[in-house]
């Protein structure tokens, strides 16, 4: 299954209907018109809250549903540190975790990397492992895009608490517990839960 944000709001892609969640709509794929469609109602009409598209070839439909968008490509991280605790940013007022565009030539890790210190002001952080992937749609030089931002569970062993880049709109940073992050979930974009309930695993 594929879940993909437009800020509150979500299109999931799955092989079956999806009985778990409430949606305003549940749509079987039939052909690509038909997806560009429900697609572009969905972009343009903020009362639809939720699409489940669903196909037997859930791959096909989502390469299709990926044609439809100018794509683009971020990677970041969930830092833990030696007391297990994660780090977490606030930027433009919501829960936040570093992450940014991978340059040209710039391999994903590579771009986590990076993207971690410049925005935290920390290093010596190094990738332990590769997370799920998250999705989500936003405006890109006037077209509507899909980005896939890849992730990556690091350990820092540094003693700096890192300090916010202020010109990406970051206020603050702050080491949380994950029973903190559980009880401040709520602050974040909806896209990011999925990664911020791997702390629990870690």
């Amino acid at each position: 299954m594929y879940k993909i944000y437009l800020k509150n709001r979500y299109i999931t892609l799955s092989k079956e209907p999806d009985r778990i969640q409430k949606y305003s709509l549940i749509h079987k794929f039939n052909e690509e018109d038909d997806l560009s469609l429900l697609v572009n109602d969905f972009l343009k009409d903020n009362e639809i809250k939720s699409i489940n598209i669903y196909d037997n070839n859930v791959k096909h439909l989502w390469k299709i549903f990926r044609s439809l968008f100018l794509e683009v490509g971020a990677a970041g991280g969930l830092v833990k540190n030696k007391k297990g605790e994660f780090l977490v940013m606030r930027r433009k007022g919501i829960l936040d975790l570093p992450k940014g565009h991978i340059e040209p030539g710039e391999t994903i890790e590579e771009c986590a990397l990076r993207e971690v210190g410049e925005e935290c002001g920390i290093e010596g952080h190094k990738i332990v492992k590769k997370l799920p992937c998250t999705y989500h749609i936003h405006k890109e030089k006037g077209k509507d895009a899909l980005k896939t931002t890849y992730w990556f569970l690091m350990k820092y062993s540094g003693q700096s608490k890192g300090n916010p880049q202020l010109e990406e709109d970051i206020t603050e940073i702050f080491w949380m517990t994950p029973q903190e992050i559980e009880a401040s979930k709520r602050e974040a974009w909806p896209s990011l839960l999925k990664i911020l309930n791997e702390c629990h695993k870690y």
